[in-house]
């Protein structure tokens, strides 16, 4: 029967797996939270009206590539804003602290106005 090969060791097709499983976990996208020290030394925290504020965050990824990720502003300090958003489509929501400076808010996209100029 196929399974282990004569010294123990999975088949070589499973040692592939898991290498490209090591560099998929390895590129994951992993939050970069201020310190909670440096958290308190932003100021008090506010908590967000009923409906978040839209923004863009950066997110670096553990192998050094930053991209911006939309998400939702939760909570606030005078200099820090707390953010929740989906780091990996299909993923749970996240929430990570950034500097405030480091954030761009963003505007709902307005409607389209139907065919009647009604939106």
């Amino acid at each position: 029967m196929g399974g282990r090969r004569k010294d123990g060791r999975a088949p070589r097709s499973l040692d592939i797996d898991g290498e490209r499983v090591e560099r998929q976990w390895a590129r994951r996208p992993t939050p970069i939270h201020i310190p909670d020290s440096v958290l308190r030394q932003t100021g008090k925290e506010h908590e967000c009206a009923p409906v978040p504020v839209r923004a863009l965050v950066p997110v670096r990824y553990a192998y050094e590539d930053l991209l911006e990720v939309e998400g939702e502003v939760v909570a606030w300090t005078p200099r820090a804003v707390l953010v929740r958003a989906v780091l990996i489509p299909g993923h749970t929501p996240q929430h990570v602290w950034v500097w405030a400076n480091a954030v761009t808010r963003t505007q709902p996209q307005p409607a389209s106005p139907g065919p009647d100029g009604a939106g």
